[in-house]
């Protein structure tokens, strides 16, 4: 009973900042379409949408499985995918086109680690595990491609992402095919996608051995 209470207000404080993180993406941004088309933001939106029904099922004493856990799974891989591409690809590009972005700023340290670690905080503490399925990892691969068939959509739609001075048709540059080349958008392509892969199968592999009861090393028999 009280660790049940204390996952409701884990999850209920982790609604709370994730939903001020939204806050601060959407403050003083000049169109809501366009900031509502960045990866990171949509992750963010479908994060809030689990944890509410996460803390639903906790007060229910419901188990976290089937489509609700796959989106659960999903959205700790994509949030690690989006930290790691954040500070290991964006924050040095940023940094060298000085272009006035801050980076590693409040709004940004929220949405792209203090949410993300509170939620595998809670998944580790608090969720019931032994509901990952080896058929979640593939799915979890086509959210990049359903991704960047959304953004065809909003370019055919005339939709535009600006940074600083310039506006673009693409939100990083790393999908920007047009200055960088095929070749070098499919390396990005197919790295991103290996890390979606490795990552998904870390939360499986671990997913099922945490749920599995260890057995003791030996046995220690009866004398007769």
């Amino acid at each position: 009973m009280i660790k049940r209470l204390l996952s409701i207000f884990f999850k209920l404080g982790l609604l709370s900042i994730a939903i001020f993180g939204l806050v601060l993406t959407y403050q003083n941004y000049h169109s809501v379409v366009e900031i509502s088309s960045y990866f990171t933001t949509i992750v963010n939106w479908v994060s809030v949408i689990v944890i509410i029904y996460a803390m639903i099922f906790e007060i229910l004493n419901l188990p976290i499985k089937g489509i609700l856990y796959f989106w659960y799974q999903c959205v700790i891989v994509m949030f690690v995918v989006t930290m790691f591409v954040y500070a290991i690809l964006l924050v040095p590009y940023l940094i060298q086109q000085n272009i006035g972005y801050e980076v590693f700023s409040f709004r940004d340290t929220i949405i792209h680690f203090i949410v993300p670690i509170l939620l595998v905080t809670d998944y580790f503490f608090f969720t019931r595990k032994g509901y990952a399925r080896s058929w979640m990892i593939s799915i979890n691969v086509l959210i990049p491609f359903f991704y960047l068939g959304y953004l065809q959509v909003y370019d055919a739609m005339g939709g535009r992402f600006t940074m600083g001075e310039t506006t673009n048709r693409f939100p990083y540059y790393f999908l920007n095919v047009e200055a960088i080349g095929w070749g070098v958008f499919s390396v990005y392509l197919v790295g991103m996608l290996g890390f979606v892969i490795l990552v998904s199968w870390i939360f499986y592999t671990i997913d099922r051995i945490v749920s599995t009861p260890l057995k003791p090393l030996y046995k220690i028999s009866k004398s007769k």
